[in-house]
């Protein structure tokens, strides 16, 4: 039983660690959404900051007009935009990958002993 509540303390610490990192990378992943959806389309801002807020998270919609608006709006380098819009998920997906891994080998070495 404590196995287990020192597993959830450190699942829950991780979690919150990830979606605080989440959180900052989104701050400025929606404008540059925001600036693609204003430049592609030429909508008023408000309704680019809507469509922005809402849809700016998923992977392909976000991502492309992400990109685009960090190049055209912000002046950012492909590399810098694809750094950001592609490399950062990759990063997170990647370490969570391990730490799942390490918990998993942490877990089976307790109970093992």
């Amino acid at each position: 039983m404590q196995i287990m509540k020192r597993y959830s303390a450190a699942m829950r610490r991780h979690l919150g660690l990830g979606a605080l990192a989440y959180l900052i990378v989104a701050s400025i992943q929606i404008p540059a959404v925001v600036i693609g959806i204003h430049h592609s389309t030429g909508l008023l801002w408000f309704f680019c900051v809507l469509i922005g807020v809402m849809f700016g998270s998923t992977p392909i919609f976000g991502t492309v007009l992400g990109i685009e608006g960090a190049e055209a709006g912000w002046g950012w380098s492909p590399g810098e935009s694809y750094l950001l819009f592609i490399g950062a998920p990759l990063l997170f997906l990647g370490l969570g990958v391990l730490i799942g891994i390490a918990k998993t080998l942490a877990l089976s070495e307790r109970i093992k002993t």
